[in-house]
């Protein structure tokens, strides 16, 4: 199967297509992307844009997502914080690379440009906060709190403690 996203006229992603792979092939039985996008406008519309992705991420950047852009080389997801820039495979990339791979949750602390670690354990009573991109307990960490109080969350009693 063959996958095909509509781009708008922005060359964002509006959808995804399959198209089976009989109907992109050329005369000599080999897969053609222009095949495909001519059979796609046949069926939705001369006028409008189609480009082939690859589902398994062997070529232009990866798998194409709604929202996604379109930059004649590459699918480019949404730039994730404004310090962020694209990498030459059409990623992007924090100023201070990967976050470390060590087993914690890591998260980007966009106002220092730095990986953060979680120092808690994370319940259930504890929200998702979109524009900080950070969950937030629902009391707030103690004044004092830092390495020599390293306070841990009681989720049972909504607290936080001093491990003893």
């Amino acid at each position: 199967m063959a996958h095909f996203c509509e781009l708008d006229e922005n060359n964002r992603v509006i959808r995804v297509l399959v198209v089976d792979n009989k109907d992109i092939k050329n005369e000599q039985g080999y897969e053609d992307e222009e095949i495909g996008k001519a059979y796609l406008q046949g069926m939705y519309g001369a006028d409008t844009k189609w480009v082939q992705t690859s589902y398994n991420s062997e070529f232009r950047g990866g798998f194409a997502g709604i929202g996604n852009e379109w930059d004649g080389e590459f699918f480019v997801g949404v730039q994730p914080y404004p310090s962020w820039t694209l990498n030459w495979r059409g990623e992007w990339e924090s100023p201070a690379g990967e976050a470390p791979d060590d087993g914690r949750l890591w998260f980007w602390d966009e106002e220092n440009l730095k990986w953060e670690y979680e120092r808690f354990t994370l319940g259930d009573s504890w929200t998702w906060d979109a524009d900080t991109h950070k969950w937030v307990p629902p009391v707030p960490l103690p004044d004092d709190a830092g390495p020599e109080k390293d306070y841990q969350w009681d989720e049972e009693n909504q607290e936080w403690v001093l491990p003893s």
